[in-house]
């Protein structure tokens, strides 16, 4: 009875005042098994892509975490080739951090936030946390490099150089 009221509080919420660029509904006829789709957010790779997610709602729920996984393929080091999510929120206490005060829309938005800044240090596919070092370490060192062009003042062609400034001691 308790994850019934809860249940139909929470979809109430997710149709009144839904997390920006996620939705979320009810999968008839199991009135515990939700659908919900984020769009990938601006700037990130993911960027407009819609992403389907499959929620199960557990008899316990809310004391024991939603069972989350993705339905749309995803390259993320913190979600698997089978859309399993690791995600801290999603295990109950001591591995985990769930607590009955959150809810689904708290859970899809910290997934959100996930697919924006992927968790390196807990990863599921070790594979990308690898390729991302590599990426990484090659931005850093264009950076640098753009850097060290600034501090030693190299002349470039006027094609190159910098419009403007950001305070005049630099131009």
């Amino acid at each position: 009875m308790q994850r019934t009221l809860r249940l139909k509080r929470e979809i109430q919420m997710l149709t009144t005042h839904p997390p920006p660029c996620i939705s979320c509904w009810l999968e008839e006829p199991d009135k515990f098994h939700l659908k919900a789709q984020i769009i990938g957010c601006e700037g990130t790779p993911y960027e407009n892509g819609v992403f389907s997610i499959d929620i199960i709602l557990p008899d316990r729920y809310p004391f024991e975490p939603p069972l989350l996984q993705f339905k749309t393929p995803i390259y993320h080091p913190n979600i698997d080739s089978n859309g399993r999510i690791c995600l801290d929120i999603l295990k109950s206490p001591p591995q985990g951090s769930w607590k009955p005060s959150l809810n689904i829309s708290s859970v899809l938005t910290s997934l959100q936030l996930l697919m924006n800044e992927p968790n390196p240090d807990d990863p599921l596919m070790a594979d990308i946390v690898g390729f991302l070092d590599y990426i990484v370490g090659f931005l850093v060192s264009v950076i640098y490099s753009q850097v060290q062009l600034s501090i030693y003042k190299i002349n470039l062609p006027d094609d190159l150089k910098p419009v403007t400034s950001c305070c005049p001691k630099c131009l």
